[in-house]
């Protein structure tokens, strides 16, 4: 939902769609609607976190999967988290 978010145009959200095809959608559950709002109890006055980012953070932390991102300084506060580290 975020990076559709993000396209400026048309064109830009038709690309977007086709790219994001080629993974795996992981749904919101219970589990991990808990686990973000336990990250924004516990982070959003302190280190501002948004409630985009605490739902990637949950699902990561919930699914146990490595966080890939250009900005890690929206998560790096989060202990629990493990960042995907390219070769």
């Amino acid at each position: 939902m975020k990076i559709i978010r993000g396209a400026r145009d048309k064109i830009e959200l038709n690309k977007l769609r086709k790219f994001l095809n080629i993974f795996e959608i992981i749904e919101i559950d219970e589990l991990i609607s808990y686990k973000a709002r336990y990250l924004i109890n516990n982070y959003s006055l302190s280190h501002n976190l948004h409630i985009a980012d605490a739902l990637i953070a949950a699902t990561c932390l919930v699914k146990n999967l490595k966080l890939w991102t250009y900005n890690k300084k929206d998560f790096i506060f989060i202990d629990e988290i493990e960042f995907f580290e390219p070769l």
